[in-house]
Protein backbone atom coordinates (compact mmCIF):
# COMPACT_ATOMS: atom_id res chain seq x y z
CA UNK A 1 0.00 0.00 0.00
CA UNK A 2 1.51 3.40 -0.93
CA UNK A 3 2.51 5.53 2.02
CA UNK A 4 1.85 9.20 2.35
CA UNK A 5 5.31 10.80 2.53
CA UNK A 6 4.30 13.23 5.28
CA UNK A 7 2.17 11.22 7.66
CA UNK A 8 3.64 7.75 7.18
CA UNK A 9 0.11 6.30 6.86
CA UNK A 10 -1.59 4.43 4.03
CA UNK A 11 -3.36 6.59 1.44
CA UNK A 12 -6.90 7.55 2.47
CA UNK A 13 -8.22 6.71 -1.01
CA UNK A 14 -6.89 3.18 -0.83
CA UNK A 15 -8.18 2.55 2.69
CA UNK A 16 -11.65 3.90 1.83
CA UNK A 17 -14.44 1.30 1.89
CA UNK A 18 -16.70 1.55 -1.14
CA UNK A 19 -20.23 0.16 -1.16
CA UNK A 20 -21.36 -1.47 -4.39
CA UNK A 21 -24.52 -3.32 -5.47
CA UNK A 22 -23.79 -6.54 -7.35
CA UNK A 23 -25.19 -6.27 -10.89
CA UNK A 24 -27.21 -8.96 -12.68
CA UNK A 25 -24.02 -10.15 -14.43
CA UNK A 26 -22.30 -10.91 -11.06
CA UNK A 27 -19.96 -7.94 -11.42
CA UNK A 28 -19.15 -4.86 -9.38
CA UNK A 29 -17.69 -1.79 -10.99
CA UNK A 30 -14.61 -0.25 -9.38
CA UNK A 31 -12.60 2.60 -10.89
CA UNK A 32 -13.85 1.87 -14.42
CA UNK A 33 -13.15 -1.88 -14.32
CA UNK A 34 -15.46 -4.77 -13.44
CA UNK A 35 -14.81 -7.63 -11.01
CA UNK A 36 -16.86 -10.80 -10.40
CA UNK A 37 -18.41 -11.94 -7.14
CA UNK A 38 -20.40 -15.12 -6.36
CA UNK A 39 -23.66 -15.06 -8.33
CA UNK A 40 -25.72 -15.61 -5.17
CA UNK A 41 -24.96 -11.98 -4.28
CA UNK A 42 -26.77 -10.47 -7.29
CA UNK A 43 -28.66 -7.41 -6.05
CA UNK A 44 -26.89 -7.40 -2.66
CA UNK A 45 -24.68 -4.68 -1.21
CA UNK A 46 -20.96 -5.50 -0.89
CA UNK A 47 -18.05 -3.51 0.49
CA UNK A 48 -14.87 -3.08 -1.55
CA UNK A 49 -11.51 -1.97 -0.18
CA UNK A 50 -8.11 -1.87 -1.79
CA UNK A 51 -5.40 -3.73 0.09
CA UNK A 52 -2.03 -3.36 -1.61
CA UNK A 53 -2.40 -4.53 -5.21
CA UNK A 54 -5.74 -6.27 -4.66
CA UNK A 55 -9.42 -5.43 -4.31
CA UNK A 56 -10.98 -7.27 -1.37
CA UNK A 57 -14.76 -7.62 -1.62
CA UNK A 58 -16.79 -8.42 1.52
CA UNK A 59 -20.43 -9.19 2.16
CA UNK A 60 -21.60 -8.84 5.78
CA UNK A 61 -17.97 -8.80 6.89
CA UNK A 62 -16.95 -12.06 5.14
CA UNK A 63 -14.49 -11.94 2.23
CA UNK A 64 -16.35 -13.19 -0.85
CA UNK A 65 -13.85 -12.25 -3.57
CA UNK A 66 -10.37 -10.93 -4.09
CA UNK A 67 -9.00 -9.66 -7.40
CA UNK A 68 -5.74 -8.03 -8.45
CA UNK A 69 -6.21 -4.34 -9.30
CA UNK A 70 -6.55 -4.01 -13.08
CA UNK A 71 -4.64 -1.25 -14.85
CA UNK A 72 -6.52 1.22 -17.02
CA UNK A 73 -10.25 1.19 -17.60
CA UNK A 74 -12.75 -1.14 -19.24
CA UNK A 75 -11.01 -4.30 -18.00
CA UNK A 76 -12.79 -7.40 -16.71
CA UNK A 77 -11.69 -9.85 -14.00
CA UNK A 78 -13.89 -12.95 -13.68
CA UNK A 79 -13.27 -15.94 -11.40
CA UNK A 80 -14.80 -19.17 -12.78
CA UNK A 81 -15.95 -20.24 -9.31
CA UNK A 82 -18.23 -17.19 -9.04
CA UNK A 83 -20.84 -18.64 -11.35
CA UNK A 84 -21.51 -21.10 -14.11
CA UNK A 85 -20.41 -19.64 -17.42
CA UNK A 86 -19.62 -16.22 -15.98
CA UNK A 87 -16.75 -15.55 -18.40
CA UNK A 88 -18.81 -16.41 -21.47
CA UNK A 89 -21.87 -14.55 -20.23
CA UNK A 90 -19.95 -11.38 -19.44
CA UNK A 91 -17.77 -11.28 -22.53
CA UNK A 92 -18.45 -8.02 -24.29
CA UNK A 93 -19.35 -8.32 -27.94
CA UNK A 94 -19.01 -5.59 -30.48
CA UNK A 95 -22.14 -6.72 -32.34
CA UNK A 96 -25.06 -8.80 -31.17
CA UNK A 97 -25.29 -12.34 -32.41
CA UNK A 98 -27.67 -12.67 -35.35
CA UNK A 99 -31.09 -13.90 -34.42
CA UNK A 100 -32.27 -17.11 -35.98
CA UNK A 101 -34.44 -16.27 -38.96
CA UNK A 102 -37.95 -17.56 -39.39
CA UNK A 103 -38.34 -20.49 -41.76
CA UNK A 104 -38.65 -19.26 -45.32
CA UNK A 105 -42.08 -19.44 -46.87
CA UNK A 106 -42.37 -21.63 -49.93
CA UNK A 107 -42.34 -19.58 -53.13
CA UNK A 108 -45.80 -18.53 -54.29
CA UNK A 109 -47.21 -19.28 -57.69
CA UNK A 110 -47.23 -16.15 -59.80
CA UNK A 111 -49.43 -15.83 -62.85
CA UNK A 112 -47.52 -14.87 -65.96
CA UNK A 113 -49.51 -12.65 -68.32
CA UNK A 114 -48.89 -11.29 -71.73
CA UNK A 115 -48.29 -7.52 -71.52
CA UNK A 116 -50.73 -7.01 -74.38
CA UNK A 117 -53.52 -7.37 -71.80
CA UNK A 118 -52.41 -4.11 -70.15
CA UNK A 119 -52.25 -2.32 -73.49
CA UNK A 120 -55.85 -3.33 -74.18
CA UNK A 121 -56.95 -2.22 -70.70
CA UNK A 122 -55.18 1.12 -70.57
CA UNK A 123 -54.65 1.89 -74.22
CA UNK A 124 -51.38 2.58 -75.96
CA UNK A 125 -50.31 5.27 -73.45
CA UNK A 126 -48.37 2.72 -71.37
CA UNK A 127 -46.42 1.53 -74.36
CA UNK A 128 -45.43 5.15 -75.14
CA UNK A 129 -44.39 5.86 -71.51
CA UNK A 130 -42.29 2.70 -71.35
CA UNK A 131 -40.46 3.57 -74.57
Amino acid sequence: MPWCPRAGHPSFLQAMVRDRVVAADWLVSIDGNRYSVPFALIGKMVQVVRQGGSWVIRHRGAVVAEHPVLAGRGQLSVRPEHGPGAAARNARRRYAAPRPSAPAEPPREVEVRDLAIYERLFGTELAEVAA
